[in-house]
This record gives C-alpha cells, structure tokens and sequence, in this order.
C-alpha cells in the first residue's frame, strides 16, 4: 500500500490552481481523497511533494496536507492492527491446515491466553507502564501546540488527584468509577469542564489501545457530559455601543496610538472581515490585501433589494490556521477605510497588516502562539477597560475578540442568509452537497452583507 500526496493535473480549477490530493494505492486500485487545499502547478515543489515557499501561503497549506496524511495513514495502520490482532491465530493455524508442530511447540511454551487476565481485566504487553506515562506519550504525538497544552493540563489534572504511578495493569472499572467521581466533585456546575477531562481520559485510553499497551476490550464508560459552549454573542444593543464609541475615538485618534482605539479598530475591523478568527486576523498581511470594485448591477443581495451601486471593496484570500480550509473575504472599503489607511502606513507589501509578529524574525510554534495570545489579550483588556469607563459596560461581561466572530455570524443569520452561505464566509467546511451543488456567494453579496450591517449600527448610534 502507497500513501502520496500530489498535485491532481486532471481537474484544474476557474481560478487557474489545482487541488491537492492524497493518493492511496493497492493492488491496482487508487483511492483519491480531496485535501481542499489547491495551489498553482508551478507552486507544487514535486521533489518534495509540497507546496513551495513561493505560495504566500505555503505554510498553513503544508500543515493542513500534512495533517490529513497522518490522519488517514493512522486509520490505515489501526485498521491493519485491528485486524491482525483479530485473525492472527487463524492465521498462523491455517498455514499447514492447523499441523504445524513449530506453531505449537512455542504457543505451549510461552502459555499466551488471548482472554483478558480475571485479576484485573488487563492483559497489557508492558503492565508496568503507568498511566501518566501514557499521557506523556500521547502529548509527545500531537503536533498542535493548543491541543498538546490541553492534554498537558489534563496531566495536570491526573497528577493532582491520582497516583503519578499508577500502572495500566491497575486500570479497571475502579479507577473509572473514581475519575467521575473527582470529576462531579470537583467541577458540580462546570459541564464544559467534565466533558473536556472525560473525552480527554477516553483519547488517551484509545491511544493506549493502538498501541497496543490496552487490551481492544477495556471500555472506559463514563456520563455523557453535555458540552454547553460559553456563551459568545452580543445583542444588537451592545454592538451599536462599541461601534458608537469606536467612531468617537477614531476620530479623536484617527493613527490607532492609543491602545483603546486600536482595540475598538479591531474589533470593527474583525467583523467587517465576516469574523476573521484572531489568529488568522493576525496572520495577514500587506500583500494579502487587494482593492477593487464589485458591481451589483442586476443583482439581489441577500434579503435586500436589487442594487444598481458598485461597491468598492478589499479582498482577502487566505486558509484558516485551524483547519487549513480556504476563506475568500470581500468587505467594503468605506466603514473601514480609516483603520486600514492607520494600519497599513509606511508599510511594504510583506508587511503584517497588524502589529503582532515582525515578518523579519522567527518564531516557533511556541512563541507564535505566545506572542498571539498576548496580543490579543492586551487588547481585550484596553476594550473592556475602555467600555467600562465610558459608562458601556456589556450585559455579557468582559468580552474578548471571539465575540467578534460570533457577532457576526448571528448578525448575517438574523438576515436570513442561508446558513451553507454562512459557512463559506467563515471558513468551516462545507458538505459535498455544499461544495458541489449548491450556489456560492458571490463578491458583490459578500460586501453587501457587511454595508447591511454597518448600515444598522450607524443608524442606531
């Protein structure tokens, strides 16, 4: 069996790229399997079997392929696993039709049950392997600096409330009884928090169990937590009183020095970029960024009336960090004209459009990761703070610069946009019936979207 990546010539695309694939092949028999990353044919380094540093964005689309690989080569191999582990002794009896004295001179001699031990319903190969250093090795496995921290505080977790030395050998219906009993303890009105440690202990159970240090049978049956995501939204009155306060101050402070305009600027800024999440907010940069005009002639925009009006827009083509799966952003120049003209002065073309990273130095996942979520938190601080002595202080509290997303999606579903629209204007993935069938959004509805919503705010302030 082969696993490649490669460029798929036979199928370019209207913008002139062409998709990257996965390419699984056995016996004869390919399996295709679409990336939904694409990329012009002179960008595809073939040697490598990558995208090249010229791309712009050749890192998130490397991460993303490379991703999706492991991912499928990992079913693959648990799936050979599983069915070795499963077919294995009539395999070897089947040999000389179940006559082969050597087979059964060493299974004799080595005494292997296939049963699991009555002692403690663990028959592990290393039964002196703890539990916790499992968990290390499941965090080592992960390339993802936020999931790998997330699986660091759940060792965390273990460490504080178990023995650091607990053997997989002692991995029963005990301790699974135990850890959701810590659990309701120490989290009673924390559902969100159950639900994370719980799926948390099943993942690193079900890493064990491909490794084959877990026998297939142990289950871990724990409560079904209900996972209740917090709550991110604004009400429409509280987004006209940051978007009140926003033009006051810009006004007053049109170059963003003062980090209270700055933050207010970004947060307008973040919704007028049909929610851009933070990271990829802060990963643009001068070049990514391109001006021109839409016409409306002709067309319905979204819920409104026909528009004889041309628009003048910026576009952004980018991937979001998270998923690797392309964003196609077209917002109207007019309402944040101010803001770009105060972030993009002085600046060249490879130039982040924010002032987060230094496109001259190096950073690692880790200090990446760092520097962006100082960033944003200074700034969500200078909001609150701002808000707070303007006498606007939020029904929903301290807010931090996800609202921004979240506002803007319950912005363009309270106007009825359907909701496969929605998805391609934040960048989730889409379904094949979406991706396929179903009509996209185009430019000059995208744009439209934005100058509805600003056109309420600015009437309500």
């Amino acid at each position: 069996m082969i696993i490649s990546k490669e460029i798929y010539l036979q199928r370019p695309l209207p913008s002139g790229n062409y998709p990257i694939v996965i390419r699984v092949s056995h016996l004869g028999k390919d399996k295709i399997i679409d990336t939904f990353v694409c990329c012009q044919r002179r960008h595809w380094d073939a040697s490598h079997n990558t995208v090249s540093h010229h791309d712009a964005a050749h890192c998130m689309k490397n991460n993303h392929i490379d991703s999706l690989y492991r991912r499928i080569a990992g079913n693959i191999q648990a799936y050979l696993d599983k069915m070795l582990e499963e077919n294995l002794e009539s395999l070897l009896n089947n040999i000389y039709d179940g006559n082969d004295t050597r087979t059964h001179s060493v299974e004799k001699k080595r005494k292997v049950s296939s049963e699991p031990s009555q002692k403690s319903g663990f028959d592990s190969p290393n039964p002196n392997l703890s539990f916790s250093a499992l968990i290390k090795e499941k965090i080592s496995s992960i390339s993802s600096l936020n999931t790998r921290r997330g699986y660091e505080g759940f060792l965390r977790y273990f460490s504080s409330n178990f023995d650091n030395n607990l053997s997989l050998e002692n991995l029963n219906e005990n301790f699974v009884d135990t850890f959701r009993k810590k659990l309701e303890e120490n989290y009673p009105a924390q559902g969100s928090m159950r639900h994370l440690l719980s799926s948390r202990l099943n993942a690193v159970i079900n890493f064990g169990k491909g490794k084959g240090v877990i026998p297939q049978n142990f289950s871990c049956k724990l409560p079904n937590y209900p996972l209740f995501p917090s709550e991110r939204n604004l009400s429409e009155k509280e987004l006209c009183k940051i978007f009140s306060l926003f033009k006051l101050k810009i006004r007053e402070d049109p170059s963003l020095e003062e980090s209270s305009t700055l933050s207010l600027a970004l947060f307008i800024l973040d919704i007028a970029f049909q929610g851009l999440a933070p990271t990829d907010l802060a990963s643009l940069r001068i070049r990514d960024l391109s001006f021109s005009r839409v016409s409306t002639s002709n067309t319905r925009l979204l819920g409104g009336a026909a528009s004889e009006d041309d628009i003048d827009v910026v576009s952004i083509k980018t991937l979001r960090k998270k998923t690797g799966f392309p964003v196609s952003i077209v917002a109207p120049i007019e309402p944040v004209k101010m803001i770009l003209s105060a972030l993009m002065r002085g600046k060249a073309n490879d130039d982040y459009l924010l002032p987060c990273f230094n496109k001259d130095k190096t950073y690692s996942s880790e200090q990446r990761q760092n520097r962006l979520a100082n960033f944003f938190y200074k700034l969500s601080v200078a909001l609150n703070k701002v808000l707070e002595d303007s006498g606007h202080r939020l029904l929903s509290g301290k807010i931090t610069f996800y609202f921004a997303r979240h506002a803007y999606c319950n912005l363009v579903d309270s106007m009825d946009v359907p909701r496969h629209l929605i998805q391609h204007l934040i960048g989730h993935r889409v379904t094949v019936l979406e991706r396929s069938y179903l009509r996209r959004i185009t430019p000059a509805e995208q744009a439209a979207i934005s100058l509805r919503i600003f056109a309420m705010l600015d009437s309500k302030t």
